[in-house]
């Protein structure tokens, strides 16, 4: 079986609904339809994003879920895009487990750096390469691994845009919206391949890392905490129950317990307990 988690940076969960309504998310909702929404998930950091990822990645013990597969079953994991430095070397150091670093070209930023006007523009965003080449390396990795972990920083990246042009993230032609809205024709991509290459055997998840918060330089609106960290998780596939809802209070660092008990075939014992065709 193929376990893909594919993270969309920034998402809020009402934004699934309202991008949805404006443009339609047909991939997504593809997912949640022959899938599970869950509708009370959070994070626990809700403006910056290194911890966030940080707490869907590792267990309530901050082991991650690359070292909890090899340790437990030798899986193959692939990271594609992981965008925190400091754990960089501390995964290259795992068997069965390849980081690919395509998520900043570290060779334009080092030539910025040099200059004044190259660490204005530095301060205000890092240069990333577009989420569609990360989409075109996943597909290739995908046929490869027994886990895959996608990265589509696009929606963080256009609330700054909001939060720059001193416009909220919901406004006519907004770049978020239009972020939202590319993430999910990438994710179509991403379904291709997986239909192709393990039909019928595969789990996709889809989840954010935060809501969005002026702390973050994320638009300039303002909202309680709740609604920052509360983020949407979606899953479909082998053995996911369809078109459910799932209410019960999580956190995102229980993610990754689900993706070890879906290999260990415990899963009911995790975040999946009620998303199973086989619940109790």
């Amino acid at each position: 079986m193929k376990v893909v988690l594919n993270l969309w940076d920034g998402v809020r969960f009402d934004a699934i609904f309202k991008v949805n309504d404006w443009m339609g998310l047909p991939n997504l909702f593809r997912v949640i339809k022959n899938g599970v929404l869950y509708t009370n998930i959070y994070t626990e950091e809700p403006a910056l994003t290194p911890q966030c990822v940080a707490r869907i990645m590792c267990n309530r013990r901050g082991k991650w879920i690359s070292q909890s597969l090899w340790e437990k079953m030798h899986k193959r994991s692939c990271f594609v895009g992981y965008p925190e430095d400091s754990v960089r070397g501390y995964l290259r150091k795992i068997p069965h487990c390849e980081l690919l670093d395509v998520l900043y070209k570290r060779k334009l930023e080092a030539y910025l750096k040099s200059t004044p006007e190259g660490r204005k523009k530095m301060n205000k965003h890092r240069m990333c390469y577009p989420d569609e080449f990360r989409m075109k390396v996943a597909r290739r990795m995908i046929p490869k691994y027994d886990f895959t972990f996608v990265y589509f920083p696009g929606p963080d990246s256009a609330a700054h845009d909001c939060r720059d042009q001193k416009k909220h993230i919901y406004h006519h032609g907004s770049p978020y919206v239009h972020a939202i809205k590319n993430c999910d024709r990438l994710l179509g991509k991403l379904l291709q391949t997986l239909d192709r290459t393990a039909p019928n055997d595969y789990v996709v998840m889809i989840v954010a890392d935060h809501g969005m918060s002026d702390e973050g330089r994320h638009s300039i609106g303002k909202w309680t905490d709740k609604i920052i960290m509360q983020v949407p998780f979606a899953v479909m596939g082998k053995g996911i129950r369809s078109n459910w809802y799932e209410q019960s209070l999580y956190h995102t660092y229980d993610i990754t317990s689900g993706i070890v008990g879906l290999f260990k075939g415990d899963a009911h014992n995790t975040i999946f307990r009620h998303a199973l065709r086989n619940h109790s």
